[in-house]
């Protein structure tokens, strides 16, 4: 028998497994009012037993967020795309909350199919709840293709964080459908988007700030290019052209993350600096996040933001954090 809890949050895998057992073996659905489950990586009998609790609507109607990380549970491809597509058999009116994270070990992870198997759930309208998505794995342009869908379609415009980390959507093609999608409504509402170790290169920033400079993302506020090794400083002097031209290009921008990108060496810390000194571009930007490891890069932009800082308003920036191998500061 279950307690009154307005609440239940399940974190362990034993747990997991043990509400799902009890569940399924229950004749009609628990009468939790909220259920939170993170941390669950299921085996194949588990999966099964989940996608079960779906279909039967047992675990629906009280869910309010699902983390999912696939691996290292023995989990077969059939029964990971079964549970995918055990989404949209019933509603889930509660979750607004749902994440995939990859396994270390690529076969394990999503797969293009998964996602294709997961967008029905949103287009049946199961998932129409869900504001904040991440999912992780090893699908590309197709995934990201089929997420999105085409233009016109309204099933993603209540997404309000989007996070594709870890996997291969920063690739050309995919931030080229993933820039369609924002530039014509059907990410509308998208506050947060994350392409952190994506594979983001150079030709890919350049994507999205073309399509910033169209005025197509308003209302992106959080923009997270963390972990990307092949972006270089070519793209950030493209940025800093793009906004010169066009201030209002990101301008609901507050926070960006670079932390990683090895290959922003060379004057990218003074370019980037030079962008948000102004108060004219990205005007909402309250923290950036970079890390400088080449010792010459990082002593010559140390020199010009203490320079700057003593000539210059404080206003000019909120908050302004630079990570580097030495040290961090923030003013």
């Amino acid at each position: 028998r279950i307690p009154n809890f307005s609440q239940i949050q399940v974190s362990s895998g034993n747990g997991v497994a043990a509400l799902l057992a009890a569940v399924t073996a229950a004749p009609i659905p628990f009468p939790i009012p909220e259920l939170a489950i993170s941390n669950f990586s299921p085996s194949s009998e588990q999966a099964n037993q989940m996608s079960t609790c779906f279909k039967w609507a047992k675990l629906t109607q009280p869910l309010t967020s699902l983390q999912i990380s696939m691996g290292p549970g023995v989990l077969t491809a059939e029964d990971r795309l079964a549970l995918f597509e055990s989404f949209k058999e019933c509603s889930f009116p509660k979750l607004t909350e749902l994440i995939v994270k990859k396994s270390h070990v690529p076969a394990l992870s999503m797969q293009d199919e998964d996602v294709v198997a997961l967008v029905e759930a949103f287009k049946e309208g199961t998932l129409s709840a869900v504001e904040t998505l991440g999912l992780s794995g090893e699908f590309g342009v197709v995934g990201v293709k089929a997420l999105v869908g085409e233009a016109g379609q309204t099933y993603l415009s209540r997404i309000v964080t989007l996070r594709l980390a870890e996997s291969q959507a920063g690739s050309l093609s995919s931030v080229r459908v993933l820039s369609r999608a924002l530039s014509d409504g059907r990410l509308s509402r998208l506050r947060e988007l994350d392409l952190g170790q994506t594979g983001l290169t150079d030709a890919g920033l350049r994507t999205l700030t073309r399509a910033a400079k169209a005025d197509q993302f308003p209302s992106l506020e959080v923009l997270n290019l963390r972990e990307n090794k092949l972006l270089t400083c070519s793209p950030i002097k493209f940025l800093r052209t793009t906004l010169k031209n066009c201030p209002a290009c990101f301008r609901s921008l507050s926070s960006l993350i670079l932390n990683g990108c090895d290959g922003l060496v060379g004057d990218a810390g003074e370019v980037l600096f030079d962008i948000v000194s102004s108060g004219e571009r990205l005007p909402s930007l309250e923290k950036l996040q970079l890390e400088i490891v080449e010792d010459l890069a990082y002593n010559s932009f140390f020199e010009k933001v203490t320079k700057e800082v003593k000539a210059r308003s404080r206003s000019c920036c909120k908050i302004l954090r630079v990570f580097s191998m030495k040290t961090s500061f923030a003013f």
